[in-house]
């Protein structure tokens, strides 16, 4: 799989049942490196609050499947923390019913908004 990746990209990938800790705890390791970190998978909101210090002052956080109200006290972490929210809903590339992708971010951020 990383051969697939671009050079400027760091795809940190951990298996679940062959770890002795948490897959989200990998992304404590960094700091300050990354403009772009994307969400996904069973530990979302350990993932968000681990993520923190390894954004650049202009970093965002992409959240897939934002919409899923188990995730709400990740939601309020990064709210708490000065990020805003963009939610993206609609049906799926790979199924027939919608969800929603989010964009977390702060004033001065990578993509301008």
């Amino acid at each position: 799989m990383q051969s697939k990746v671009a050079s400027n990209v760091d795809y940190l990938y951990a298996e679940l049942s062959n770890s002795r800790k948490r897959y989200s705890d990998t992304i404590l390791s960094y700091n300050s490196q990354f403009d772009v970190i994307i969400i996904d998978g069973r530990e979302r909101v350990n993932c968000a609050k681990n993520s923190l210090n390894a954004l650049t002052s202009r970093g965002v956080i992409i959240w897939d499947n934002s919409d899923r109200v188990e995730y709400q006290d990740g939601y309020d972490f990064l709210t708490k923390n000065s990020f805003k929210r963009i939610d993206f809903s609609g049906i799926g590339p790979i199924n027939n019913y919608g969800w929603t992708t989010s964009v977390f971010y702060r004033e001065d951020n990578c993509f301008e908004i």
